[in-house]
């Protein structure tokens, strides 16, 4: 290979490698192929950059190139687990007997907060000593049924002195977070959960819950009737490496 004399520096391409030459030195040049180094480019510095874009252009897709080196940046999202995600409120409901209404909307009552969805019963102590049920609604905006999601069901019962206890039992995946029952005469003065007959709140995602103290049927005159109102916060438990979803209506 002949050895030529230069008056400023060259550049040599060697694979992927240019090798730059000093202007008092000889340059031992290589052959350079004609679609890698177009006629124009002249500069060291734009051989180079030339060499580097071309090096580049063979990393795989998702790669960058950098220096002649490929590199492969990979995401990582964190691994799917077992979540506690509020669902919402639930209303126990009784389905008509016979053809009779068991369940009645709380908006036909005028009490403080009354004018929202779910239903309160009124049955009797007979009819409690033999045991009412129905199932448990949430998401039934407008006491819509159609749109609600069955939760599980709730069962009431009374003992021979007329104590009542209600007994939730939820479907899996859904559990429970605070329990609710009002057990009170008519008219219905407030429709808060919170300030019904009994509470139980921070109930640790169990499924199933009683009222551990029979709760006393109510004594009601001028022909008033006992009104019984189920209710519970319901979660879920879900497998999932994202957020929680919306809960549904309150």
């Amino acid at each position: 290979m002949e050895l030529a004399p230069t008056s400023r520096p060259t550049a040599t391409i060697v694979g992927s490698v240019v090798l730059f030459v000093p202007l008092d030195q000889p340059a031992r040049r290589a052959p350079v192929s004609a679609a890698a180094v177009p006629p124009s480019v002249t500069e060291p510095v734009l051989i180079f950059r030339l060499i580097m874009k071309t090096a580049g252009s063979v990393c795989p897709s998702g790669s960058t190139c950098s220096l002649g080196s490929c590199t492969t940046s990979t995401s990582t999202s964190p691994p799917p687990s077992l979540k506690t995600c509020g669902f919402g409120a639930a209303f126990g409901y009784q389905n008509p007997v016979a053809g009779i209404k068991k369940s009645f909307t709380l908006d036909t009552q005028s009490g403080q907060g009354c004018n929202r969805w779910g239903w309160y019963e009124t049955p009797t102590v007979a009819e409690l000593q033999g045991g009412i049920s129905g199932p448990l609604y949430v998401g039934a905006g407008g006491n819509d049924i159609t749109k609600a999601i069955d939760v599980g069901i709730w069962v009431a019962t009374a003992n021979a002195l007329g104590r009542v206890t209600v007994t939730y039992l939820l479907n899996p995946p859904y559990v429970l977070a605070e329990v609710h029952v009002d057990l009170d005469c008519l008219p219905i003065d407030i429709c808060g959960p919170d300030q019904y007959t009994y509470n139980a709140g921070s109930i640790p995602n169990l499924p199933t819950w009683s009222n551990p103290t029979p709760l006393v049927y109510p004594t009601c005159t001028g022909g008033s009737k006992a009104a019984l109102i189920v209710h519970a916060a319901v979660n879920t438990l879900i497998v999932t490496s994202g957020a929680c979803p919306p809960p549904k209506a309150p």
